[in-house]
Parts: structure tokens; C-alpha cells; sequence
């Protein structure tokens, strides 16, 4: 928090009694994180297409079954040699490519959430635990998946439990209803929204966050948009990275009604 503070004071003219902040993607993430957890600071946050409710990871998908966990597993199948699938496990190297989207998301998650320094001898690649970087003392940076080697396509009863706390205690939905009487006190601005292709999901983060913040009460702004003017959906769907400008314009008026 203080690290954004003092860049923003040091950057720009800022008014520091009057902040608010917006973010896309694990920006989105960050932003509401930062806002929920310091609402003091922060009168409002947006967050759009972000990873808002972990919980929802290991929901089934309504269309297909599987949750997010297992469809991870699913980018990653292992053939035999008449090119037949054996099953399903996360290579090392990992495949880390716009092929592999949600091995993507949570590797960069698991960086974040569950990052870990030992001797690369140490990391165990069969129970997800990946070293990715070689540190100046010799010492390995990696990551640590919430899964472990009983996990299957679709199943949670193989979720690591001690990784998948760590994650738990950076989650926005929980800190959420561990802080939302300060968020109703401050009146704390919050913005969501997610298109309705979502090809990491997140929309199904957003819906959450939204029953959550009505449930208690919490006054917000949330919206799984689809089309929009000039983006006919044909050419340009409702994904993770797509309409930013369209919705920049809602919620840049929304954090400034609340500031």
C-alpha cells in the first residue's frame, strides 16, 4: 500500500485524502484487494475481469462439470506413443503459452500466493511443486500448486490443503466478509464487472463477489457485460482482455462519484 502511496505522490499531483483505484486482470485483483483490506485510504476500487473469489476455482463450470483446477489439468494431457491419452499432469518445464491459459493464470497466481525459495533437489515436480528460477546464492525460486498427486480433472478432493490456505488469506471474497461492517461504515466505493466469455472464467468471480456484497448489505456496482457499441460480438465477444476502453468509462465515473 505504502509502496503505491509514495509512487503516486512522488509521480503526480495527486490529492492523497481522495483515492481510488482501478485495475484490469490481476490489476482488478490488487486494486479491490488494496481497497478492501485499507478502505481508510481507498474510498473506492474497481476491478475488472479480476480473480476475486478464489473459492470459485473449485466450483464445477455449469456447462461443462469441471472446475478450474481440473481444467488446468486438462490443458495437459500425457499421450502415449501411438498418441493415445494416458491422463493428465502438468509437465515440468511447464507449458506456459496463450495454448495453456489457465496453467498460466495459476502459475502467475501461484507466485504470487504461494511462492517458495529452497534447493532445487528439494522441489518435489510430482506433487506440484516447481522451481523456475536460479537465485545468485544458488537457492531456487518456485511455486507451490494448491493441488496434489491425487487430484483429477474436475475433483477437489485432491486440493493441497497448507498451499491452498495461503492463497485463502489473500483472497478478496474472503477478506471481504471479514471486513465489510469498515466497508459499509466508510461507504467504500466497489466496482466489478467481467465480460461473458470469460476464457479464464472470471466471470463466475464476479457474480460471486456480487451475491456476497448483496447479502451484507454492501452497496457496489457489478455488471457481466456482453456486447457493446461498435463491438459487434462476432468480431469482438465479451473475453478477458477485450471492451477495457468501454468499461474504463463506468467505472473512472463511478470511483470519481465516490472519491
Amino acid at each position: 500500500t505504502e509502496e503505491v502511496l509514495d509512487f503516486m505522490k512522488e509521480n503526480y499531483p495527486v490529492d492523497t485524502t481522495k483515492i481510488g483505484i482501478l485495475g484490469i486482470s490481476m490489476g482488478g485483483y490488487g486494486a479491490l484487494k488494496l481497497t478492501v483490506t485499507h478502505p481508510d485510504i481507498f474510498r473506492a476500487g474497481a476491478s475488472h475481469s479480476g480473480p476475486i473469489a478464489f473459492p470459485v476455482f473449485l466450483e464445477p463450470d455449469p456447462l461443462t462439470g469441471i472446475n478450474v483446477l481440473g481444467a488446468m489439468l486438462l490443458e495437459n494431457p500425457v499421450y502415449d506413443s501411438a498418441g493415445n491419452v494416458l491422463g493428465y499432469r502438468i509437465p515440468y518445464p511447464p507449458l506456459l503459452d496463450q495454448e495453456h491459459p489457465l496453467t498460466t493464470m495459476m502459475f502467475a497466481m501461484a507466485g504470487a500466493f504461494s511462492p517458495v525459495v529452497k534447493p532445487r533437489e528439494e522441489y518435489d515436480t510430482l506433487n506440484y511443486e516447481f522451481p523456475m528460477a536460479q537465485l545468485p546464492d544458488g537457492q531456487w525460486l518456485g511455486v507451490i500448486l494448491p493441488i496434489d498427486t491425487t487430484a483429477i480433472p474436475g475433483d477437489t478432493v485432491g486440493l493441497r490443503q497448507d498451499v491452498w490456505e495461503q492463497w485463502l488469506a489473500n483472497d478478496v471474497f474472503t477478506l471481504m466478509g471479514q471486513n465489510y461492517t469498515l466497508l459499509d461504515s466508510l461507504n467504500t466505493g466497489l466496482y466489478i464487472d467481467c465480460g461473458d466469455e470469460d476464457e479464464l472464467f472470471l466471470q463466475y468471480h464476479a457474480m460471486a463477489v456480487h451475491d456476497l456484497l448483496s447479502n451484507l448489505g454492501i452497496e457496489h456496482y457489478y455488471e457481466v457485460f456482453g456486447q457493446g457499441p461498435l463491438y459487434p460480438p462476432d468480431r469482438f465477444p465479451a473475453r478477458h482482455g477485450t471492451h477495457l476502453y468501454l468499461r474504463l468509462r463506468e467505472s473512472l465515473k463511478y470511483i470519481s462519484d465516490h472519491l
